[in-house]
């Protein structure tokens, strides 16, 4: 049988997989969210560009269409690798007592 491996790697694969999931579950975040953190971007030695689009070069999601900063900045579980935006608690659920 095939150990798993932990690695950097692995742990971004992971990442973004939860950070595409809480797109698809919860849906876009607020524009005004989404705003703060593409400011946080632009203002980012480790950003970069490719033509119009925006991608971080610290983050090793490359420069894929889903790794483009401007569709990263909506994912409700996606954090910035430097720390200036970090994932949105408000989506986080609680259990609700019945």
């Amino acid at each position: 049988m095939a150990r798993l491996i932990w690695s950097p790697h692995v742990a971004n694969m992971a990442s973004y997989l939860r950070a595409e999931a809480s797109l698809a579950l919860s849906g876009p975040l607020d524009v005004s969210v989404v705003a703060n953190r593409l400011s946080a971007c632009s203002a980012c030695v480790h950003m970069t560009r490719s033509g119009d689009l925006m991608f971080c070069s610290v983050c090793g999601c490359g420069t894929n269409a889903r790794a483009e900063l401007s569709i990263k900045a909506t994912m409700p579980l996606a954090r910035c690798p430097k720390g200036k935006w970090d994932v949105d608690s408000r989506i986080i659920d609680t259990p609700q007592e019945d």
